[in-house]
């Protein structure tokens, strides 16, 4: 074998991309033809990508597409939920099947935008261990906003007076942070975790796009939910106030 092939080979490092999938159906393959831009951009840093898709019980030909996608590319990972847990236990799922050196998730709907992804990896290259990106902007309905305004205020003042008031669902953590995610019993809001436990982030800012397929399934109902597991999952303050 050659000597500096091997060499560079040792070189290379591997970014483990988590997705979430649930009634994605129509976006996956835009989905993949993005990622693949970005494989390109990373293999220029020598990073490769695995990808690990998991789909949260969907009813439509999600997993069809992606039993697809695996044709074209063979080393893509497909977990099949037996029914929907919701997005959080989507990923925690995720994380158990992670190899790579860091990982990161995003959503299959295309609203958070790939190229996020290579400016966090390019500060992971740079010795951050803990990458947050940070809503700046969302192109989401009226009621979406008045609910994200309300809950990221109660969660600096009853979680942490530090947690970026746009709120962020897209991280990337080092892999000797994954432990802390894979053993937790903290099962609520991936995102809050590593914050709440007091990693100090690298803080990029993106625009979050207009969705353009399919429709939302964050219901109110799950939203609500989310706020109230979140606040009491994170903080005794609310139940000192109640005593």
């Amino acid at each position: 074998m050659d000597k500096n092939f091997s060499q560079n080979n040792k070189e290379k490092q591997l970014l483990s991309i988590i997705v979430p999938v649930y009634f994605n159906e129509k976006s996956l393959a835009l989905l993949y033809k993005e990622i693949c831009k970005l494989e390109i951009h990373l293999a220029k840093k020598n990073i490769n990508i695995e990808l690990i898709f998991v789909d949260d019980g969907s009813d439509d030909n999600s997993l069809n597409e992606l039993f697809n996608l695996k044709t074209k590319n063979s080393s893509i990972k497909i977990v099949k939920h037996t029914r929907n847990f919701g997005s959080v236990a989507a990923i925690k799922t995720g994380i158990k099947f992670v190899t790579g050196d860091c990982f990161t998730f995003i959503a299959a709907d295309l609203q958070d935008p790939i190229n996020v992804i290579l400016e966090m990896t390019e500060h992971w290259l740079a010795g951050h261990k803990y990458v947050v990106a940070v809503r700046r902007s969302r192109s989401d309905p009226v009621v979406t906003k008045i609910f994200a305004f309300f809950y990221y205020k109660l969660l600096k003042f009853f979680v942490s007076k530090h947690y970026p008031s746009g709120g962020f669902d897209v991280i990337l953590a080092d892999s000797k942070i994954i432990s802390f995610y894979k053993n937790s019993s903290k099962n609520i809001n991936i995102s809050l975790l590593g914050h709440w436990l007091g990693f100090k982030p690298k803080i990029i800012m993106y625009d979050r796009l207009e969705r353009k397929f399919g429709k939302s399934r964050w219901t109110l109902k799950k939203r609500i939910s989310l706020f109230l597991d979140s606040i009491l999952g994170f903080s005794v303050l609310p139940i000192r106030m109640i005593l």
